[in-house]
């Protein structure tokens, strides 16, 4: 553990192979810490909350890491070109396939937010319903 805090001290490369295990999987494989009772009982919605957010910020890691390739490779297409007609068509299909990319991952992480949204929703009424049942339970026992 020491060796491994002195050779990234702030957790940079753990928190990018994090990153990717969610951006790959889903999902994060860093163990969970096992929930409280009341945490069973609401169902863990933060624990769902914050596994949908990790899934958009996983996206975001997959969709930058492909347009910087993306970036490379024209610069690179561009240093090969011979004339302005061949820059300018190299030009168009890098344009075309940007568009193309910001849209398709705009629309994507509408969508997940959009999930997400409805998934909050969902918590805050079963939290409701959970603190109603609570507080019944506390009037009854008194």
């Amino acid at each position: 553990m020491l060796e491994s805090t002195l050779l990234d001290p702030f957790g940079i490369k753990r928190a990018v192979n994090d990153l990717v295990d969610i951006a790959e999987t889903g999902h994060s494989k860093a163990p969970r810490q096992e929930s409280s009772a009341t945490a069973d009982r609401l169902e863990d919605y933060q624990g769902l909350l914050w596994h949908k957010g990790e899934t958009v910020l996983g996206a975001h890691f997959l969709f930058f890491a492909h347009r910087v390739s993306q970036n490379l490779d024209f610069a690179q297409a561009l240093s090969r070109c011979q004339d302005p007609a061949e820059i300018c068509a190299q030009t168009e299909r890098y344009m075309a396939s940007m568009l193309q990319d910001y849209t398709t991952h705009s629309v994507k992480q509408f969508e997940a937010i959009q999930d997400q949204l409805g998934t909050g929703l969902a918590a805050a009424e079963r939290l409701q319903e959970v603190t109603t049942d609570s507080l019944d339970e506390i009037k009854t026992r008194s």
